[in-house]
């Protein structure tokens, strides 16, 4: 029957199916094997699905690792609830009891966790990237280091996944230099490692890191992924306070940026996150001791300038947590009430704030949520060697790479 169809209409059909449907389709016949399995059927794929609004969180109803995925739509949000099935590979980082397993990343339907875990050889960092569409997932071991920060990403140009390590460390008293702009001493060292899945190893980033940057620290909220660059909530010790920041890596290009943000929000605290495909950023301003004011900004892709969208105040013991795709704010509330046979208790739930009319509406989630990111399904890791089938169970499949440099 595809004699009888163009490639193109082929590839536009392909592209509305799930996920699952294309994986049985490969065995059809060698021709849509090929077009399915093709960088350009990957990237046009990846496109139509990012219309598809899904959101990834994991919070305190799971068990620790357990990650459900939310359509996000206005009719039925809180029905299309699914939980997904852990890969063998990430069980295996349940299993080791060394720290609680972080959450590093989502991008292009892979996400992406570590732990360390001490072996007969010494301390490891484990690195687990899993497709949970596909049901594949790769391992990658480095040695351990301390002071460490890790972001992860697919470049959008070659749909490589990237693994950055940043190791900061202090040097000794000799090495420490003269910072005229800060006007002080500096004496902070950045390693930075990149692991490429296409390559195998772990390497210096192609571009080196400017030696300026000796005085910048980073924040430990988990780094986010947009239009192909990782970001860093990051700060400067200056000379009589915190200056906040943000820094950017370009998955491409490898290269380190800093992102410059207006002086009145460098001033406080803030977090970042995915702001349909752009960077939000939201501000903290606590004004009591029961309320602090969140002030919402945006950054556009290209002019890297910031707007003030809105602000919002909230309770000392509300967060949020990021943001739905008709851009309302996702808000983890925690009140007391009565729960049952007239005993109270407090409650933890998800609301969403709706600037124009500033209404918070229930989504009908209660969690506390660990993480939180939007989602894409994607067939990458689909032909790709070493991968573990967490359908077979073959646990003698899983690619571990080894770092000798940190």
């Amino acid at each position: 029957m595809s004699n009888y169809i163009a490639s193109v209409i082929q590839i536009k059909i392909f592209c509305h199916l799930h996920v699952k449907s294309l994986v049985r389709f490969r065995s059809v016949s060698k021709e849509w094997k090929s077009l399915i399995d093709s960088s350009e059927f990957n990237s046009d794929y990846i496109i139509s699905q990012a219309k598809r609004c899904r959101l990834l969180l994991s919070g305190r109803y799971h068990k620790e690792g357990e990650y459900c995925l939310i359509v996000d739509d206005d009719d039925s949000f809180p029905q299309h609830n699914i939980s997904l099935s852990n890969p063998l590979s990430f069980n295996q980082l349940l299993n080791m009891k060394q720290k609680q397993i972080e959450f590093v990343g989502s991008s292009y339907g892979l996400l992406c966790f570590t732990r360390c875990y001490l072996s007969k050889d010494g301390y490891f960092n484990r690195y687990v990237i899993w497709n949970p569409a596909i049901r594949k997932s790769i391992a990658i071991d480095a040695l351990y280091c301390k002071r460490i920060y890790v972001g992860f990403g697919v470049c959008p140009n070659t749909l490589d996944p990237k693994i950055v390590r940043i190791n900061i460390i202090s040097v000794e008293s000799g090495d420490i230099e003269y910072d005229d702009d800060l006007q002080q001493y500096v004496s902070r060292l950045w390693r930075v490692e990149v692991f490429t899945l296409s390559g195998g190893v772990w390497r210096s980033p192609l571009t080196k890191l400017p030696r300026k940057w000796f005085n910048i620290g980073l924040c430990y909220q988990t780094p986010l992924v947009v239009n192909g660059f990782i970001y860093w909530c990051a700060f400067i010790n200056g000379i009589s306070d915190y200056i906040n920041m943000i820094v950017s890596f370009d998955l491409g290009s490898e290269k380190f940026a800093k992102v410059q943000v207006p002086s009145n929000l460098a001033e406080k605290c803030f977090e970042i996150f995915k702001l349909r495909n752009s960077l939000g950023v939201v501000q903290i301003d606590c004004t009591s001791l029961e309320e602090k004011v969140h002030n919402v900004w945006s950054m556009d892709h290209f002019s890297k300038l910031f707007t003030k969208l809105y602000s919002v105040t909230l309770p000392q013991s509300s967060k949020v947590v990021g943001f739905r795709d008709n851009e309302q704010l996702i808000i983890e509330k925690t009140e007391e009430r009565l729960v049952e046979n007239g005993v109270r208790g407090y409650v933890t739930e998800l609301v969403a704030y709706e600037s124009n009319s500033k209404q918070f509406n229930d989504l009908g989630l209660y969690v506390r949520c660990s993480s939180f990111s939007s989602y894409t399904e994607s067939l990458l890791l689909l032909d790709q060697s070493g991968t573990l089938n967490d359908d077979e169970g073959d646990d003698e499949h899983t690619t571990r790479f080894v770092d000798h440099e940190c």
